[in-house]
């Protein structure tokens, strides 16, 4: 697959995500990371007192009419707690603020919660749309109220079991109701429609969508609008089968799809795809415009090199382009004058906070001449009783907040775990900064 057009479609904005149920993953009874409705099945089956055998819920309500399939399934995912999720992959997908509009094939409403987590938006910035062929379309927006990204359940949600599409007649009747334009129930679908308008010209992403063969196909079909015969822009798909579904990747690839297959196309290969999107989309980024204007600079021990360069790569994706970085940014024959310039200009001083960073000589380099020299700087505002720039500690490993070790100065700021607090990081940041009026900006 050729990863440029991808990429200079998504920042123009081209592409919209269909995302699947293999995005959403639970630990299980040996830890490892699972699909969610693989999980949901397997209960299920536990429940029928029956062999698992990779049905998928659907099956079982084929198999089980009188079993009341759907109920129990919804039930099963009610009753898991929020630390049973993982949505590690979700939320780097929505990390990606080029995507807008996502069309969603799963029951849960996690997509959505994702979006708020990883963008940190209010619950009214992510519009929901519960696709059902019984309900009527929500009002229009009040003006200064309107979402920043929209999410469209188009098989129904959990939120409303009855109307919820898990059986393959109601996924048929769902999206036959989208593509019939005399359908009697056509309330929602209706609304979609008209949203969706934009939908011309533009190109899908298809992600995770672990469908039978048959059903796959008529998804692409019904939501792209398009025969398959008629020459368009490509479409992308992406699925962690893909080495088994060998006859339906014989029939999207003759139409022209794209399928992202690497060499070793074994379960993963969804997560593989993410991680590499989400990498070239942050570097793609470079040649964007620069949304916040201010210097960042990150203070970290050799060690942690790692986790300083994702955090810059966060900062990065936020249109924060001054990010300094002194393993980047410090040249050959550069010596501590430089370092001690950029702190004092620096808008936000980011000390990374870890074991090695506080293990370490006290005439360390981070310690002697970076720590240090903030630390002039915060002396100095106070007896000018003026504040010019922010100071944000993060703790990048299990060190306690309240170590004696970490220096006095930093304890009197909060403290960040940049494992649990990234988007609260990241709003810190953008708040000390100041915003600038791009074509590119979404705050507008």
């Amino acid at each position: 697959m050729k990863w440029e057009p991808l990429i200079e479609n998504l920042t123009a904005g081209k592409i919209i995500p269909v995302i699947g149920n293999d995005l959403i993953r639970v630990k299980d009874k040996n830890g490892t990371l699972i699909p969610l409705y693989r999980h949901i099945t397997r209960e299920l089956t536990r429940t029928l007192k029956i062999q698992y055998t990779g049905q998928s819920i659907a099956e079982l309500a084929l198999a089980y009419p009188n079993e009341n399939v759907i109920q129990t399934a919804e039930s099963i995912f009610k009753k898991m707690s929020a630390e049973s999720f993982n949505l590690e992959l979700l939320e780097k997908l929505t990390r990606i603020r080029d995507f807008n509009f996502f069309i969603s094939t799963t029951h849960d409403g996690l997509l959505a919660k994702a979006l708020r987590t990883s963008r940190n938006l209010e619950p009214h910035k992510v519009e929901v749309i519960d696709y059902s062929l019984q309900n009527k379309p929500k009002p229009a927006h009040k003006k200064g109220n309107e979402p920043q990204v929209t999410v469209f359940n188009v098989l129904g949600s959990f939120e409303n079991v009855d109307e919820a599409a898990c059986d393959d007649e109601k996924m048929l009747e769902h999206f036959f109701s989208l593509s019939n334009k005399n359908h009697p129930n056509r309330n929602l679908a209706d609304y979609f429609m008209k949203q969706m308008e934009q939908i011309k010209g533009k190109i899908l992403l298809f992600i995770g969508c672990d469908f039978p063969d048959w059903f796959m196909r008529f998804i692409i079909r019904i939501i792209t609008n398009n025969r398959y015969s008629d020459l368009r822009s490509s479409d992308y798909i992406v699925w962690d089968k893909v080495d088994k579904a060998t006859d339906v990747y014989k029939f999207l690839t003759r139409y022209k799809k794209n399928i992202y297959t690497p060499e070793d196309c074994t379960q993963g290969n969804v997560q593989r795809f993410i991680d590499e999107l989400y990498e070239r989309w942050i570097e793609a980024y470079e040649n964007f415009p620069i949304r916040y204007e201010g210097t960042v600079f990150l203070s970290y021990n050799i060690p942690d090199l790692e986790l300083a360069r994702q955090l810059k790569k966060l900062l990065l994706a936020e249109g924060i382009r001054s990010v300094w970085f002194d393993k980047d940014d410090l040249g050959a024959g550069k010596h501590k004058d430089l370092i001690k310039e950029e702190i004092t200009k620096c808008k936000v001083f980011i000390p990374l906070l870890s074991n090695h960073s506080l293990s370490a000589a006290d005439n360390s380099y981070v310690k002697e001449v970076e720590w240090a020299s903030i630390e002039g700087r915060i002396k100095y505002n106070e007896q000018n009783e003026g504040r010019s720039f922010q100071l944000i500690p993060i703790v990048v490993d299990n060190t306690d907040r309240k170590d004696n070790r970490i220096p006095k100065f930093m304890r009197d700021f909060t403290m960040w775990d940049f494992q649990k607090n990234r988007e609260h990081i990241i709003e810190g940041v953008r708040k000390e900064l100041t915003p600038l009026k791009t074509h590119y900006s979404q705050d507008e």
